[in-house]
């Protein structure tokens, strides 16, 4: 996710979050919290970085390829459709995920963007 922040009315940082958080923790206490902002270059939505030290790595296996189990609801009729594809449901849902994404942005979703940055 790129972001762009904000510092009173200036852009500070834009990119990964991991690049500049240290830059981030060195700016020290704020006279506002309102001062510094931090937008989805995507989607204009305000976000919350995680200025917090590093977590320890995780041991290697499936969770550390950043596979996350959730619970999906489907119709009957979908799970027969998912389990007849090559590879079963995850690996389809996986693939029809990773072409919505690539197929890229509405111009609604754009302007949308727009809006919610523009408001905040």
């Amino acid at each position: 996710m790129a972001v762009t922040v904000f510092y009173k009315d200036d852009v500070i940082a834009r990119g990964q979050p991991g690049d500049f958080t240290q830059a981030l923790r060195d700016l020290g206490p704020l006279a506002r919290s309102s001062d510094l902002l931090a937008f989805d270059d995507d989607t204009g939505r305000q976000v919350d970085l995680d200025l917090t030290e590093p977590a320890a790595p995780r041991p290697r296996g499936r969770p550390s390829l950043g596979v996350e189990a959730r619970e999906v609801t489907l119709l009957p009729r979908h799970w027969e459709w998912l389990a007849g594809q090559p590879g079963g449901a995850s690996v389809t849902l996986r693939k029809l995920v990773e072409a919505a994404m690539r197929a890229g942005r509405s111009e609604r979703e754009c302007l949308d963007a727009a809006c919610r940055f523009l408001t905040v």
